[in-house]
């Protein structure tokens, strides 16, 4: 998955975010899967396989590959 568009990357990044915040390990309550059905679908709708996909990224690997020595000009 090294090339992901910036604004999928950017995406992603917003949905880990989504799911960090509303994730507590052991719960059942507030395990991914309840904060896929409750929090991000309302966001942005997305199936589970996507959700798990997304999940699996590490967005700060795929953002050094991509830069790749390129300058980056942040505002």
């Amino acid at each position: 998955m090294e090339n992901i568009h910036p604004n999928t990357l950017k995406k992603i990044e917003l949905v880990q975010q989504i799911v960090g915040e509303n994730y507590e390990p052991g719960n059942q309550q507030k395990c991914q899967i309840q904060a896929l059905r409750n929090v991000v679908r309302h966001v942005y709708p997305m199936s589970e396989r996507t959700f798990r996909r997304y999940m699996s990224v590490d967005v700060e690997e795929v953002r050094k590959k991509q830069l790749n020595g390129q300058m980056v000009l942040e505002f």
